[in-house]
C-alpha cells in the first residue's frame, strides 16, 4: 500500500467515522427533542384535564382512567410535584356516571 493509498484510507475512515458520529448525534438529538415534546404535551394535557375536572366538581370513570394514563406518563418522565396536589383533589371528587 502506497502512502497515498494509506492517506486515502485514513481520510475515508475518518470521514465515515465522522459521518456516523454526526448521524448518531442527530438521531439522538431528534429523539431527545421528540421525548421533550411528548413530555410537554403530556404535561399540558394532564393539567388541562385536571383543571376541567376540578372545575366541574366530579369525574366520570372514563375521565378518571384518562387522567390516570396521563398521570402515569407524567411520572415516568421523572416529573413530580405540582400535579400530585391536583391529583389528590381529583381523587376526592365524587364519581358521576353519565348516561
Amino acid at each position: 500500500m502506497s502512502i497515498g493509498e494509506l492517506m486515502t484510507a485514513i481520510l475515508t475512515s475518518n470521514a465515515v467515522v465522522g459521518l456516523v458520529q454526526f448521524l448518531i448525534t442527530r438521531h439522538s438529538t431528534k429523539k431527545d427533542m421528540t421525548r421533550k415534546t411528548l413530555a410537554a404535551v403530556t404535561y399540558s394535557t394532564l393539567a388541562d384535564k385536571l383543571e376541567r375536572t376540578l372545575d366541574r366538581g366530579y369525574a366520570t370513570p372514563e375521565q378518571r382512567r384518562d387522567i390516570k394514563v396521563l398521570y402515569d406518563c407524567y411520572k415516568e418522565q421523572g416529573w413530580n410535584g405540582d400535579m400530585d396536589a391536583r391529583m389528590n383533589k381529583v381523587h376526592g371528587l365524587p364519581t358521576k356516571e353519565l348516561k
